[in-house]
């Protein structure tokens, strides 16, 4: 099986892990170092304050590009336009909470965590801050210690408080 590492938990990491999955016929081992309690909400999405809204519309926000309408289609299914009537404006734009995507890009991953195909998407909730390459794989030094590791490190997005 192949084991891949993606260092961070935002939209570029759940983006890339759910692609992986879905696109691959083989089986994956994808691990995402991230210190968040979740994988989704990064940097940009992990603000519970509710002023803090999405820069574009519902369909202008999707992990999958082949799927421009799957964030919409899940704010009609949960009822986050109801939830949040004053994410409508009068001309009907709308800019929902960064909370609501930060949730629904959550169970997006928990919909992809286990795959048909045998692929999984797991947690290490830690903060990656080495990869040291050795003869046959690299491995994802983490802040608790060496992380993860894998033949290669095909996808790594992190954004970094300063």
């Amino acid at each position: 099986m192949k084991r891949i590492v993606i260092v961070g938990g935002g939209f570029s990491a759940t983006s890339a892990a759910v692609q992986l999955v879905r696109r691959s016929a083989a089986a994956l081992d994808i691990t995402v170092v991230e210190p968040r309690e979740h994988i989704g909400g990064g940097l940009a999405y992990s603000s519970d304050e509710p002023d803090h809204r999405l820069n574009g519309q519902p369909g202008m926000h999707s992990p999958d590009p082949a799927d421009i309408g799957m964030f919409a289609r899940w704010c009609d299914d949960n009822g986050a336009h109801a939830a949040d009537p004053a994410a409508r404006l009068a001309n009907g734009t709308t800019f929902l909470r960064r909370s609501v995507f930060r949730k629904f890009l959550q169970e997006t991953v928990a919909r992809h965590a286990s795959w048909p195909t045998g692929s999984s998407i797991r947690h290490l909730r830690d903060r990656a801050v080495d990869v040291v390459p050795g003869a046959l794989a690299q491995t994802v030094v983490t802040a608790g210690g060496a992380g993860p590791r894998c033949r290669q490190t095909s996808a790594c997005w992190y954004w970094a408080a300063a």
